[in-house]
C-alpha cells in the first residue's frame, strides 16, 4: 500500500484508541470507580483530542482523496459520499460531546446518562465507519495504478 494511503488507515490506530480510552472512563465513572468530578479532567481532554484529529483526519480525505477518488474511480464515488456523511455525523457526535463535558465537572454527575447516551451513538458510528474507511483504503490497494498512488500520496503530503 502506498504511504498516503497507509498513512490514512494508520490514522485510526490512535484514534481508536482515544475512543477506546474514552469508553474505559465512562464505564469506571459508571461503575462507581471513580467520580464524574473526577474523571471530568479526562474526558475534557480526551473529548477534545478525539475531535481535533478527527476534524486533521476527515480533512485530508475530503480536502484530497475523496475528490480524486471520485474522479479517478467513479465506482467508488457512492463509497465516498458516504463516508463524508458519516463524517459529519461522527464530527457532530463529538462535538455533541465537547459541550457537554464543557459545562463542567459539577454538571458532569447531573449529565452523564446524556453523556453516556451520547458517547454510546459516537462510539458505535465511529467503529463502524472505521471498519466501512478501512475496507475502502484495502481496497484501493488492488485498485489504484502505481500513479495513481503516488498522486494521492502527492495529495496528502500537501495538506
Amino acid at each position: 500500500m502506498d504511504d498516503g494511503i497507509r498513512r490514512l488507515e494508520h490514522d485510526h490506530v490512535p484514534l481508536s484508541r482515544l475512543v477506546d480510552h474514552l469508553r474505559d472512563v465512562l464505564a469506571a465513572v459508571a461503575r462507581g470507580d471513580t467520580s464524574a468530578s473526577d474523571a471530568h479532567g479526562t474526558l475534557a481532554d480526551g473529548v477534545h483530542q478525539v475531535h481535533s484529529e478527527l476534524l486533521d483526519h476527515f480533512a485530508r480525505e475530503e480536502e484530497g482523496l475523496f475528490p480524486f477518488l471520485s474522479r479517478e474511480l467513479p465506482l467508488v464515488a457512492g463509497d465516498v459520499a458516504r463516508l463524508a456523511a458519516e463524517h459529519d455525523t461522527i464530527c457532530g457526535g463529538a462535538a455533541r460531546l465537547a459541550h457537554l463535558v464543557g459545562k463542567g465537572p459539577e454538571s458532569l454527575t447531573e449529565q452523564l446518562p446524556v453523556l453516556t447516551a451520547q458517547f454510546a451513538r459516537f462510539d458505535a458510528a465511529y467503529v463502524q465507519h472505521a471498519r466501512e474507511e478501512r475496507a475502502l483504503l484495502r481496497r484501493l490497494d488492488t485498485e489504484l495504478t502505481g500513479a495513481q498512488r503516488d498522486a494521492v500520496a502527492a495529495l496528502l503530503r500537501g495538506l
